[in-house]
């Protein structure tokens, strides 16, 4: 093989891992793309560096007008410090996965957003930059917090069920203890009328007896006085 074939075979080699490694850009360009969360590239000094169209429709911002610009511009001014404490972790090798928090919007809404960020490393292994994937948890988060409403409720609702019970059978009890004093009052007052009605029967009874025993007297009285009228010595010897 002479020199310049093997030129012409190095340089078709070249250009077949130079296509391979296009090949694998192009996919993860897409891949990247077509991700319906949002990535972000920024350098060490927070600067950003790529942004894809779903960090567009996430935060408002056109690639555009993001690229270049500090990632402190979708970061809430309360919130500054602990972006710098990520990037402190980042630039000593950390890995921060799935952090929850606060990011705004280029119309000033306020998302939530888990963020998983990673260091970006030359081929020498030295850290460049910074890969950052955000995901809008906004809807999460306003679900989790109906649930948590929704579970209060219902812990007021089961308290008030346990509560409710007792009142009940405390009012069940006064209205068992009123009929019963009722029953009994109304059972007294029926002895009582029963009573004074024996008493009642018992006078006129008496009274009854006493009439009818005066009138025999006056029937025995009237008979002597006819019999000594009709015979006076009769008396008059009873007399001797």
């Amino acid at each position: 093989m002479t020199e310049d074939e093997s030129s012409v075979l190095a340089m078709a080699a070249d250009t077949i891992a130079l296509t391979r490694e296009e090949e694998i850009r192009l996919r993860y360009a897409a891949i990247v793309e077509s991700s319906d969360d949002a990535m972000v590239a920024k350098n060490l000094d927070g600067v950003i560096s790529a942004w894809n169209t779903a960090a567009e429709r996430m935060f408002g911002y056109t690639e555009h007008e993001a690229i270049g610009q500090p990632i402190t511009m979708i970061i809430p001014a309360n919130l500054c410090d602990e972006e710098q404490d990520i990037l402190r972790r980042l630039r000593a090798g950390e890995r921060v996965d799935h952090y929850e928090t606060v990011r705004v919007t280029k119309a000033g809404e306020r998302i939530d957003v888990s963020l998983t960020i990673s260091p970006l490393r030359d081929p020498a292994g030295r850290i460049i930059g910074f890969s950052k994937i955000a995901r809008d948890i906004t809807k999460a988060k306003q679900a989790e917090a109906a649930l948590r409403q929704s579970q209060q409720r219902l812990a007021r609702d089961v308290a008030g069920a346990q509560l409710w019970p007792a009142q009940a059978r405390r009012g069940a009890q006064h209205q068992v203890l009123r009929a019963g004093l009722v029953q009994l009052a109304r059972r007294d007052a029926m002895s009582i009328d029963h009573h004074f009605g024996a008493v009642r029967e018992g006078n006129r009874a008496r009274h009854h007896c006493s009439a009818s025993d005066g009138e025999r007297a006056a029937d025995t009285a009237a008979t002597d006085a006819t019999a000594t009228a009709a015979n006076p010595g009769a008396d008059c010897r009873c007399r001797e």
